[in-house]
């Protein structure tokens, strides 16, 4: 073989060699495109980097490593300084082979896991002094303010709507009632009446003679629509059931109603009552009007088509009472007996 051929085999195999430190910068470049992908933040002191599933927090006062499993750590060793004698950087970690950072973080697992909870401790505490600085108290005192003047707005709020609420209830209430009361303007309730003895009561014929007999009104026939007496009769019973009495004519009605005092004036006839058939608003409407009235000066109340009225003096003008508001006006509440 000729010095040509020989030179020309000996180039040929120099360059079909493979070269190691062209991989080893292929890899080294690959990581470090991997690495430059991590995103870092910085506020308030708090340095804050993320890599794949894992999430460094760094403080002044240490780091806390939160993750699936722990971070990788750069590790200073031996070997891996370079010839000038300093330790080695992170992109030299990053040139080594996988087996090899595998290997490195098991080895440095359980450092990494204390060092959490160490990291974890400082911050726990870190976060309790804040908590109890005089910064903090202010703040919440503040906050506690603030939160109790908007929350006393609300209710004085709610408790206007409620009172509104509550008037607009009332006048409902009370425009309900005069459409009942007025449907009951013909309407008499006839008390102490004796009961026939009979098991069929004639209660019509009982009403006209009452009528004609003792306040001298004679009642037509078409006068009355009808009449009977409340609940079932009781064998024994002394006290006679109360007669209900509808009128056609409302006129008729009120000349019956305005009679009755003519009752007082016959001796038997003074436990008979003839009254107004009233409201569960308006009956008690006139039981505490009648509870306010002083009769040793001559106040008196009644009513008339469903209204309660009152005088206060002897001589003077009937004034009308439609609820408790217009009663107070006029009437207080009598104290209550003191227990002594």
């Amino acid at each position: 073989m000729s010095d040509s051929e020989v030179q020309e085999n000996i180039t040929s195999s120099a360059n079909n060699k493979p070269t190691t430190s062209l991989n080893i910068q292929s890899d080294s470049q690959r990581k470090k495109k991997k690495a430059s992908k991590r995103q870092k933040t910085s506020k308030g002191g708090l340095n804050v980097s993320k890599s794949g599933t894992q999430l460094k927090l760094s403080t002044e006062s240490g780091t806390l490593y939160v993750g699936k499993s722990a971070s990788k750590r750069k590790v200073p060793d031996e070997r891996s300084k370079s010839s000038s004698g300093e330790d080695s950087t992170e992109d030299e970690f990053l040139n080594c082979s996988d087996s090899e950072q595998s290997e490195l973080s098991n080895m440095d697992t359980a450092s990494a896991n204390t060092d959490m909870d160490v990291n974890q401790s400082v911050m726990f505490k870190t976060i309790i002094a804040a908590l109890q600085s005089d910064a903090m108290k202010q703040f919440m005192d503040t906050y506690i303010k603030d939160s109790n003047k908007k929350l006393v707005a609300k209710v004085t709020k709610l408790e206007t709507k409620l009172d509104n609420m509550g008037k607009e209830l009332k006048d409902v209430k009370e425009k309900l009632n005069v459409q009942e009361q007025s449907n009951k303007n013909k309407t008499l309730w006839i008390s102490g009446l004796e009961e026939a003895d009979e098991d069929v009561e004639n209660t019509l014929n009982a009403v006209k003679n009452l009528c004609k007999d003792s306040l001298g009104i004679v009642i037509p026939n078409e006068g009355i629509y009808s009449t009977y007496r409340i609940g079932k009769k009781q064998a024994g019973a002394t006290k006679a059931r109360n007669i209900v009495v509808n009128f056609h004519d409302h006129k008729v009605k009120m000349d019956v109603y305005n009679a009755r005092t003519k009752l007082r004036k016959i001796p038997d006839k003074k436990n008979l009552y003839i009254n107004e058939d009233l409201t569960k608003m308006n009956i008690e409407l006139l039981k505490e009007t009648k509870k306010r009235v002083n009769r040793d000066i001559s106040q008196t109340t009644w009513t008339s088509d469903g209204f309660v009225y009152l005088r206060l003096e002897e001589k003077g003008t009937p004034v009308k009472i439609e609820n408790m508001t217009r009663l107070d006006f006029y009437l207080k509440p009598k104290p209550k007996p003191s227990e002594d």
